[in-house]
């Protein structure tokens, strides 16, 4: 299988829908994006079975190859541990390494303190 019938066999589909077939350019990317995949070593079906989800998503062209690849992740997150997952996971982790440091800057002040129990403001200011 190529990415010639693929493609074809795509538009094919579009028309049997109803759905007009999609400009020269977008025609142009599509290939490109299923020739990459395939000559990549992805399995035909899947590419097939990527290119109708990404269809479903009316999204750019250009993001062909990230339903390719989620595909033959068969649904992985791609983000590595190291990593947060989300925009809430790294505020999250912010918050964390906030406190740690605070935590770690208020055991210093302490650690500062006169014998009577009184701080050095002039001290605690200069860190703050």
């Amino acid at each position: 299988m190529t990415a010639q019938t693929v493609l074809a066999a795509y538009i094919d589909w579009r028309r049997a829908h109803g759905v007009p077939d999609p400009d020269q350019r977008i025609k142009g990317q599509l290939a490109r994006q299923l020739g990459e995949a395939l000559r990549g070593g992805h399995d035909p079906a899947l590419v097939a079975a990527s290119l109708a989800a990404w269809h479903a998503s009316d999204t750019h062209p250009s993001t062909l190859a990230s339903f390719i690849d989620a595909a033959a992740r068969g649904g992985q997150p791609r983000a590595s541990p190291a990593r947060p997952l989300t925009k809430a996971a790294a505020q999250q982790a912010q918050m964390q390494e906030t406190h740690e440091a605070l935590k770690r800057w208020a055991g210093e002040v302490d650690s500062d303190d006169d014998n009577d129990g009184s701080h050095d403001t002039a001290r605690v200011a200069r860190r703050g």
